[in-house]
């Protein structure tokens, strides 16, 4: 009886002497990588994880056990994937503790949602390695649920390479031919035995896409971005840093800090061709003509733009209604050319003569008093002649009218001298043809051009 006292007492010492060494064989928390992923194309849709939970899992290697830094490679990869990656995952595990589960391997996720949070809490289980290695089972199994899984597929496979059945290379063959250029193959060898990595490597010697990686190694900040470059995520250029890659954008080069749209495009809300960062009007009515600035062009600067406008020309100043139009009352005798001149039909000169006729100094009387009422208009007065006589001489002669009609204005009227300027056309600007006698008489006359 004390025998078996002692040898009860003997092997408790022994259990007690591993169950602490598996616990004080952990590695440390590695560094969480951040990788800046601003534009990139993603390479996965459906990823099923394979985990290892088997007994030998949980034998220390070195300072590091392969179920804790499975684990560990496991959280490093989904932290370090950009959190907007769109997948679906699945995570299978094979080999239990009996208390965990008597099945030999177990669907723990199935088509779920990626992100890191529930990629992190996914992998918890189970929290102890145990059990025996059927790793065939779990490669048969995924392929059930990867049929359930569209788009391009990743099976990701940790364990330490230890108890592979030959069955496991024969699964993942069958997989391949399932799933054709749809499948690749990943590998994570969580340990340090070369027999262990020669049985994964086994696994995917007859595919193209397919590969072994060392947990180890992927502790290492530039390894882990080139797995994760490899399997996951194409990085994409994007020079102007606007979240668009270059292959997608549409205007290369926009300003740091300029909102784009889904082209890399500035945005222009109103349309009117002037990016909304330019656009100091950004309201601009549709189908207005915009300076650069992106405001709507009002040519005659009156306050009604171009779009809304109805009587273009509009002297600066001059008070208009809601359509553009002068509010100032002209005579029923004033023509409004084209040019933007007034024409008073009333002012005229007797051919080779510049005095003013008492009908001309009526009209005048009332263009004088309507300059009275609106201080701020300037005109230039233009003198003009029919086509008698030489050109020279004409030339003289409308500068001669226009003078006299400006001095009208001043000295009749009152109007100050720097509100009025005086120019003569001689017979070049006819305003109807000098064949005839009434032609050559509309001819002799002077028009009114506001100016700024």
């Amino acid at each position: 009886m004390k025998l078996m006292k002692n040898v009860f007492f003997i092997l408790l010492l022994l259990f007690m002497a591993y169950g602490c060494s598996s616990n004080n064989c952990q590695p440390l928390p590695p560094e969480k990588f951040a990788y800046n992923y601003a534009s990139f194309n993603e390479k996965v849709n459906s990823l099923v994880v394979v985990a290892d939970t088997s007994s030998s899992m949980d034998d220390c290697v070195g300072d590091h056990t392969p179920f804790h830094m499975s684990k560990e490679v496991l959280g490093q990869i989904f932290s370090s994937l950009p959190s907007s990656y769109n997948m679906n995952m699945a995570y299978i595990t094979f080999g239990h503790q009996m208390a965990f589960s008597k099945k030999p391997c177990i669907v723990n996720a199935e088509n779920k949602k990626f992100s890191r949070s529930a990629a992190m809490e996914m992998i918890k289980v189970p929290e102890m390695a145990g059990g025996t290695s059927r790793l065939d089972l779990a490669i048969e199994k995924s392929a059930d649920v990867m049929k359930k899984m569209a788009g391009k597929k990743v099976l990701l496979i940790v364990s330490d390479g230890e108890n592979v059945c030959p069955k496991s290379v024969k699964a993942v063959n069958d997989m391949k031919k399932e799933f054709g250029e749809a499948l690749c193959v990943y590998v994570i060898h969580a340990g340090n035995a070369a027999a262990g990595k020669e049985n994964l490597s086994a696994l995917t010697g007859n595919l193209n896409c397919a590969a072994v990686y060392s947990a180890q190694d992927l502790f290492d900040r530039n390894n882990m971005k080139n797995f994760i470059e490899t399997v996951f995520v194409k990085a994409l250029v994007d020079t102007d840093n606007d979240g668009v890659a270059d292959e997608n954008d549409k205007c290369p080069g926009t300003p740091a800090g300029v909102k784009v749209n889904s082209s890399g495009c500035p945005f222009d809300s109103d349309n009117d061709g002037v990016y909304d960062y330019l656009d100091t009007c950004s309201d601009t009515p549709a189908g207005a003509k915009v300076d650069q600035n992106g405001c709507p062009l009002d040519s005659d600067d009156d306050g009604v733009i171009d779009l809304y406008d109805e009587c273009l020309g509009t002297a600066r100043g001059i008070v208009v209604d809601k359509k553009g139009c002068s509010l100032v009352k002209m005579s029923e005798n004033t023509i409004v050319t084209k040019e933007g001149t007034w024409i008073y039909k009333g002012v005229q000169f007797q051919s080779g003569k510049t005095f003013i006729t008492p009908a001309s100094a009526r009209i005048l009387d009332e263009l004088g008093a309507m300059l009275k009422k609106n201080p701020v208009i300037k005109l230039e007065i233009q003198g003009h002649t029919d086509s008698s006589g030489r050109k020279s001489s004409n030339m003289k002669l409308s500068s001669k009218r226009a003078d006299a009609v400006r001095d009208y204005l001043i000295e009749k009227c009152g109007i100050d001298s720097e509100r009025l300027v005086s120019k003569g056309f001689g017979s070049s600007k006819p305003f109807t043809s000098n064949a005839t006698v009434e032609g050559r008489k509309a001819n002799r006359r002077v028009e009114f051009k506001p100016f700024n």
